[in-house]
């Protein structure tokens, strides 16, 4: 099992991409939201990785999650919350 890394994310940094933060399959889904990553940081504590879509917005996704991903997309999945954290590079179609 992959967890979460910092440097995973990198790739992503400084452009824009799809954010999609989902509960269990049987729940509504939110909208895909199109944002920039500016920037990824741990938490004080070190539990975390802040996601930064400006210099005061995050997402913060515990160290812990599973974590798939590929060239297009990284996708963490927060065992504790049932929630899935997915990251994706916007279509530019």
């Amino acid at each position: 099992m992959e967890t979460v890394h910092r440097e995973d994310l990198e790739p992503f940094v400084s452009t824009f991409i799809q954010v999609g933060i989902f509960g269990r399959d049987d729940e509504d889904h939110p909208p895909w939201l199109d944002k920039k990553l500016v920037k990824t940081s741990l938490c004080p504590d070190q539990t975390h990785l802040r996601i930064y879509f400006d210099l005061q917005t995050f997402v913060a996704i515990p160290l812990m999650s599973e974590v798939e991903r590929d060239a297009d997309q990284w996708c963490a999945y927060d065992q504790e919350s049932g929630l899935r954290y997915v990251i994706k590079r916007r279509n530019t179609e």
